[in-house]
């Protein structure tokens, strides 16, 4: 993978809220709902809804900068190949990219299109994840 430097993408974005202050507000208002929708798309097993929040999400985080090309090429071949909803995760501009499916068969076309057209996706885990009461989130 990528590698990069959190100190650097922390103080980018810390720049940006200087610079920006209603722009970042606006922003992060976005995030803190986001989160929220997440929670309860969670709650009631939405995965549909959960997807459509993590694209959302993966929005956010590239107007403040801190996807990268490979990631984004990433994101949007998963979500080209079926993905509910795709999204970097961890600090940004490098590390890696999360991809719900919704099927087992939806996950390994997924998984087939990255092998095809990614080849900056060099360790491609697959996790099934069955959903379960969620009354601590």
């Amino acid at each position: 993978g990528i590698n990069a430097s959190t100190a650097k993408v922390v103080n980018d974005v810390h720049k940006m809220k200087q610079q920006q202050p209603v722009q970042f507000k606006r922003l992060y208002d976005n995030y803190t709902h986001i989160v929220s929708q997440a929670r309860e798309a969670l709650q009631k097993g939405d995965l549909q809804r959960l997807g459509q929040l993590m694209n959302a999400n993966h929005d956010l985080c590239r107007q403040i900068d801190v996807s990268c090309r490979e990631l984004e090429s990433i994101v949007q071949t998963c979500r080209t190949y079926g993905a509910l909803g795709a999204k970097l995760s961890g600090t940004g501009r490098g590390g890696i990219a999360v991809a719900l499916a919704a099927s087992s068969d939806q996950r390994d076309a997924i998984v087939k299109g990255l092998k095809a057209k990614c080849p900056e996706a060099k360790f491609i885990w697959r996790y099934t994840v069955q959903p379960s009461a969620a009354s601590n989130l």
